[in-house]
């Protein structure tokens, strides 16, 4: 409960302050800008949603109820499917489950499964709301997954599977990641308007003067801070924990968790966004 309200309270609600001003309206910030507020997006809406399940699941624990596990570390994934087999894991396995197979995904053809991913990603992305970037992010998701699952079916992808390689999977990751993110512009754009100016206008005025002058330069660093430090912890966890579905704190000594979780505390006390209540985002869904 503790580590999920950090991740609200602390880096979700701080980096959302950036993202509302940038997002609120985006033609009055350069490319530098809107593209740090994407990135702050991919992390706040990661740690906002994860942190809101996070402290779901400690709630439960306490009445003696073991929820399942709704994230498993999703920005170490190397492509697009492990992706959403390690994000909202309750949503994507129910429309798999419920949409995907009964459509025939896992045991028609090639063509069939490919129509019946799109209409599984559209369906998810219009769960989200009846707003056209939601079906836009939906389908672009869509699409990335068929790429990679058109790409496997090359000759020299299959004889050499990208699953055995590190360097490949590296590969993977440095097109598929940032590809992730960038569909998040879609899913908090306002409208398709905005979605295809902040598209078109990443690489344009590389500078980050305005939001400096803003927010100051101690918020950016602050910020940059607090991301590596939950970026960090997932990737020392995925290089620790060998079972997906255990945490690292089990496996610590009673006092160095004592200890972690009362720093987790006064960080959360000192550094929390205390002072500006933010709904969760999943709220509105």
């Amino acid at each position: 409960m503790l580590w999920g309200m950090f991740k609200k309270i602390v880096v979700a609600d701080r980096l959302a302050v950036l993202v509302d001003i940038v997002y609120a309206s985006p033609e009055a910030h350069g490319g530098a800008q809107l593209i740090l507020a994407t990135v702050f997006f991919a992390v706040q809406i990661y740690c906002d949603f994860s942190g809101y399940t996070d402290i779901a699941i400690g709630c439960a624990r306490t009445l003696g109820f073991d929820l399942m596990t709704n994230f498993r570390r999703p920005y170490l994934a190397w492509c697009p499917t492990e992706f959403w087999r390690r994000w909202h894991i309750s949503l994507s396995t129910w429309f798999r489950d419920y949409v995907y197979i009964p459509l025939g995904g896992s045991q028609c053809g090639a063509v069939r499964a490919g129509m019946a991913l799109m209409v599984t990603f559209l369906l998810s992305g219009l769960w989200h709301g009846a707003s056209r970037t939601f079906i836009a992010w939906g389908a672009i998701h869509g699409a990335m997954v068929l790429v990679e699952r058109l790409i496997r079916r090359l000759p020299a992808v299959a004889d050499s599977p990208v699953d055995d390689s590190r360097t490949a999977r590296l590969i993977a990751a440095s097109v598929s990641i940032p590809s992730v993110i960038a569909a998040w512009i879609f899913f908090r754009a306002a409208s398709l308007g905005d979605a295809a100016y902040i598209v078109g206008h990443l690489f344009s005025g590389l500078t980050l003067d305005g939001i400096s002058c803003t927010l100051g330069p101690n918020f950016l660093l602050t910020s940059v801070a607090l991301i590596a430090v939950v970026i960090g912890f997932d990737v020392w966890e995925e290089s620790v924990v060998r079972g997906v579905d255990r945490s690292l704190w089990h496996a610590l000594p009673t006092p160095v968790r004592w200890c972690g979780y009362w720093t987790v505390a006064t960080c959360t006390l000192l550094l929390g966004q205390l002072d500006a209540a933010r709904q969760f985002i999943y709220f509105r869904f």
